[in-house]
C-alpha cells in the first residue's frame, strides 16, 4: 500500500549518500529494503524509513509516511518524550542491524544496503508521526563529513588462519641415543618456555597503549563547548555508531546537558498566546478572551505586546459613532404621539431623507404614521364573503379555508370567526362511535396474527352492523390472504421436509440448538455397550462373590479391548464422557446448511449460553464441546427457554435435542414451559436423549412433537444421539448417503 502522509518536504543541499552511491539509485533501494523489513520483522519496524518521493525540482524530496498523525520534529518535542522516542529508534535501528546481519550470508548486496540505510545526518531529519520514529534521508550524511565506514560482521568475525611456521633445531652431528634425546628435549623446551616468558614480560612492560579512536570528534566537541549552535552541528554529526558506542557515553551524557541548556525555558504564556492567535478575527472570542486576563496578565511585561495587538483588534471592532444619534433620540421621544411624530417627519431634512443609515427609522416612522391615521375597514371585503357564504356548507368550508393566518388570529375578526365555527360545527356530521375499531384493524394489516387476534375480538353486534359492512368484507378478505399464504408456506414447508441437505431451501433448514447436561450426576459411571450393561446388572443384584465372578468373566470377555481394560482396572465409562463424544460425533455429521446452538446446564438457578454456530464454526462448537466438565445442578426449564430463544419455530423449522441424565433441580416447571413453547413456536421440536432412562423429559418432547430416546450405555448414547436428530439431517434415503462418524 502506497504511503499517504506526507512528512516533510526537504531539500538536499548540504547532504550527501553516506558511500558516495547515485542519488536516484539509492532511492530506488526503498521498495526492496521496505519488502525485506516486513518479511523478517513487525510492520511497525518497516515504517522506520519513510518513502523517498523526488519533486519535479531535483533538489526537493518529499517523505512519506503509512502511519497516521501530525509529524513532528524529534528535537522540537519535550525531553521527556525525546528521550521515549530515542529509546525505541535505538531498538530499532538495533533489529535493522542484526537482520543485515542475517543478510550476509544470502544477499550481501542488499545486507550492505540496509546498513547504509541505518546513517542518517542527525535529529533534524527525524520526525515523529503518532509516537513512532520516522527517518527521512535515511542512507545520508552531511556534505562536509567524510563517507563513513560501513561495519562488515562477517568481515569482522574472521580469523587469521595464515600463521608462520617456527623452524625447528638444526639437527645434531653426531647420533644420538634415545635416552639422551628425550633428556636435551626436556632441557631445550624448558629454555623455550622459560624465554616464552620472557618475551611476554617484556612486551608487556613496554606496550603502548592503543591510540584514542575517538580522540579527534572529542577535540571538535571541546571547541564547540559554549557555543549552542556549533554544539547543535556536532549533535546531528554523530553517526549512528557514535550514538552507541559505549566509549563515548560520558561525551554524550555531557552534549546533552549543554543542548538542554541551550534551550531556552518553556513561555509560560504559551496556553494564552494560541488562545489569542485563535480568537483573532473573531471580536465575540477577542471579547471574551479579554475579560478572561487576569490582573496578574494585564500588567505583566511579557505580554505588553500582546495586550497592545488585542487592544489594536477591540479597537476595531468597535462600531464608528453614530452620526445620527441625536436624530434618534428625537424619533424615541416622539414614539407614542402622532402630533410630536407629523413634527418630527416634516424636520426631516432631503439628505435624511435619502441617507441609507435612516432606512431603517424612515420605515418605522411610516409604520407608526400610518397607525395614526384612521383607516378603512381592511375585512370589509372579507365580512361581504363570509355573509353571501351563510347557509352553504360547502362555501361555508371553502370561505374557512381560505382565511390567512393573519385574519385567523386578528382581534377584529374574532366575532366573525365564532360565527363560522357555531355553522361549520352544524355542517359537520355526528362522531363515529367505531374510530376506534377502524384504527385497530388499520394498524392489523398485514400481520395474520393480529388480524386474527382483532377478528376473534368483534362482537356479534359489530359483525352484523351496517357501518361496518365494508370492514368486515376488507377483514374477510385479508383472512382468506392469510389462510392461502399460510397454506403455501406450508406446502413449501413439506417439500422443503422431504428433501436432502443441499436440495432444500438454505432459508428452510431447521436450526438445532443441543441442551447437554453437565450436572453434579453426569460424573458417574456407566456400561460401554448393552453386554457391559447386563452383566453389571446382574453383578449389582447377586452376592459378592458372584459379583467378582461376572466381573471376572466380562474382564476376559472384553480382554485386549479398552472394554476390558476398564472392566479390569474397575473404570467405567463417565455419563459425561460418552455424552461428550456422541455429541461430537454428531457435530461432525450434521449437513452444511443446519445452523447449531449449545446450552450447558451446569447450576441453579441459571443456564449457560454457550452461543450459536454457522457450519464454518463447528471446529470452536466441538473444542466447546470437549471442554464440558460435570458440576452442580440441573437448570432443565431455565436451559429449555435460552434454547427456545435462540431458534425461530414459527416459520422455519427448529429441534432441540436435550441430552440429559436427571430431573429438574432449580425448581422450574419444565411440563409448563414446554407446553407455551408449543404454543409460541408450532415448528419447534424437543427430543429427548434419556440417559439412564429417568423420564425427565418425556412432557417435553409430548408436548412439542418431539420422540424420546432412552440410552443405558455408552453404545446406545451415541445412537439415541444420532437418531434424535433425524429432523436435521432430512429423510431416511438423505441419512443413509451421511457417513458414519
Amino acid at each position: 500500500m502506497a504511503a499517504s502522509l506526507r512528512i516533510a518536504r526537504l531539500t538536499l543541499s548540504g547532504l550527501a549518500p553516506v558511500n558516495a552511491t547515485d542519488q536516484d539509485s539509492l532511492f530506488s533501494r526503498y521498495p526492496a529494503l521496505r519488502q525485506i523489513i516486513r518479511r523478517h520483522l513487525p510492520a511497525i519496524t518497516a515504517s522506520l524509513l519513510a518513502e523517498p518521493r523526488i519533486a519535479s525540482d531535483d533538489s526537493i524530496v518529499e517523505w512519506y509516511s503509512d502511519l497516521s498523525g501530525q509529524p513532528v520534529r524529534l528535537s522540537d518535542l519535550p525531553l521527556s518524550r525525546q528521550r521515549n522516542i530515542r529509546h525505541r529508534l535505538d531498538d530499532r535501528l538495533d533489529s535493522l542491524s542484526h537482520l543485515a546481519d542475517q543478510l550476509d550470508a544470502h544477499d550481501p548486496d542488499l545486507a550492505r544496503s540496509l546498513r547504509e540505510s541505518l546513517h542518517y545526518p542527525g535529529d533534524d531529519y527525524v520526525y515523529v508521526v503518532g509516537d513512532q520514529p520516522v527517518l527521512t534521508f535515511w542512507g545520508h550524511r552531511l556534505a562536509d563529513h567524510p563517507p563513513a565506514a560501513l561495519v562488515n560482521p562477517a568481515a569482522s568475525a574472521k580469523v587469521v588462519d595464515e600463521i608462520p611456521a617456527v623452524s625447528g633445531l638444526g639437527a645434531p652431528v653426531r647420533l644420538i641415543t634415545r635416552r639422551r634425546m628425550g633428556r636435551w628435549l626436556f632441557i631445550a623446551g624448558g629454555i623455550l618456555l622459560l624465554l616464552l616468558v620472557l618475551c611476554f614480560w617484556w612486551c608487556y612492560a613496554h606496550k603502548e597503549p592503543p591510540p584514542d579512536p575517538f580522540a579527534d570528534l572529542r577535540d571538535r566537541f571541546e571547541q564547540a563547548q559554549g557555543d549552542c549552535d556549533k554544539l547543535k552541528l556536532f549533535d546531528r554529526s554523530l553517526t549512528f555508531e557514535q550514538r552507541r558506542h559505549t566509549d563515548l557515553q560520558t561525551l554524550r551524557n555531557e552534549l546533552k546537558t549543554q543542548l538542554d541548556a541551550c534551550r531556552p525555558p518553556p513561555d509560560p504564556f504559551a496556553d494564552l498566546r494560541d488562545r489569542f492567535e485563535q480568537a483573532q478575527g473573531d471580536c465575540d472570542k477577542l471579547k471574551l478572551f479579554d475579560r478572561s486576563l487576569t490582573f496578574e496578565q494585564r500588567h505583566h511585561t511579557d505580554l505588553q505586546t500582546l495586550r497592545n495587538e488585542l487592544k489594536t483588534q477591540l479597537d476595531a471592532c468597535r462600531p464608528p459613532p453614530d452620526p445620527f444619534a441625536d436624530l434618534r433620540d428625537r424619533f424615541e421621544q416622539a414614539q407614542g404621539d402622532c402630533d410630536e411624530l407629523k413634527l418630527f417627519d416634516r424636520s426631516l431634512t432631503p439628505e435624511q431623507r435619502r441617507h441609507t443609515n435612516l432606512q431603517t427609522l424612515r420605515n418605522e416612522l411610516k409604520t407608526q404614521l400610518d397607525a395614526c391615521r384612521p383607516p378603512p375597514d381592511p375585512f370589509a371585503d372579507l365580512k361581504k364573503r363570509f355573509k353571501q357564504a351563510q347557509g352553504d356548507c360547502d362555501k361555508l368550508k371553502l370561505f374557512d379555508r381560505s382565511l390567512t393566518p393573519e385574519q385567523r388570529h386578528h382581534t377584529d375578526l374574532q366575532t366573525l370567526r365564532n360565527e363560522l365555527k357555531t355553522q361549520l360545527d352544524a355542517c359537520r356530521p355526528p362522531p363515529d362511535p367505531f374510530a376506534d375499531l377502524k384504527k385497530r384493524f388499520k394498524q392489523a394489516q398485514g400481520d395474520c396474527d393480529e388480524l386474527k387476534l382483532f377478528d376473534r375480538s368483534l362482537t356479534p353486534e359489530q359483525r352484523r352492523h351496517k357501518d361496518l359492512q365494508i370492514l368486515s368484507n376488507e377483514l374477510k378478505q385479508a383472512l382468506e390472504t392469510c389462510r392461502q399464504q399460510k397454506k403455501q408456506d406450508e406446502k413449501k414447508l413439506d417439500k422443503a421436509m422431504e428433501q436432502c441437505p443441499g436440495e432444500r431451501p438454505e432459508e428452510l433448514a431447521p436450526d438445532l440448538v443441543i441442551v447437554f447436561d453437565a450436572s453434579g450426576s453426569m460424573n458417574q459411571s456407566i456400561a460401554p455397550d448393552s453386554v457391559s450393561e447386563r452383566l453389571l446388572r446382574q453383578a449389582m443384584q447377586n452376592s459378592d462373590d458372584t459379583t467378582k465372578a461376572i466381573m471376572g468373566v466380562l474382564g476376559s470377555v472384553l480382554s485386549g479391548t479398552r472394554v476390558g481394560q476398564t472392566i479390569n482396572q474397575a473404570q467405567m465409562p463417565k455419563r459425561i464422557t460418552a455424552a461428550r463424544e456422541a455429541t461430537r460425533r454428531l457435530v461432525r455429521t450434521l449437513p452444511q446448511d443446519v445452523d447449531t446452538g449449545l446450552v450447558v446446564l451446569k447450576d441453579c438457578p441459571k443456564a449457560t449460553n454457550m452461543g450459536f454456530y454457522k457450519p464454518n464454526e463447528r471446529q470452536r462448537l466441538l473444542m466447546r464441546v470437549r471442554s464440558l466438565q460435570p458440576e452442580r445442578g440441573t437448570p432443565l426449564g431455565d436451559g429449555i427457554l435460552q434454547a427456545a430463544k435462540m431458534v425461530d419455530g414459527v416459520n422455519k423449522p427448529a429441534v432441540l435435542i436435550v441430552v440429559s441424565d436427571g430431573k429438574e433441580s432449580c425448581h422450574a416447571d419444565v411440563c409448563g414451559i414446554a407446553r407455551r413453547l408449543a404454543q409460541q413456536k408450532p415448528l419447534l421440536v424437543i427430543n429427548t436423549v434419556d440417559i439412564t432412562g429417568t423420564n425427565a423429559g418425556d412432557c417435553l418432547s409430548s408436548a412439542t412433537g418431539g420422540r424420546v430416546y432412552t440410552a443405558n450405555n455408552a453404545q446406545e448414547i451415541n445412537e439415541m444421539i444420532q437418531k434424535a436428530a433425524i429432523e436435521v439431517t432430512g429423510p431416511a434415503h438423505c441419512r443413509n448417503a451421511i457417513p458414519s462418524p
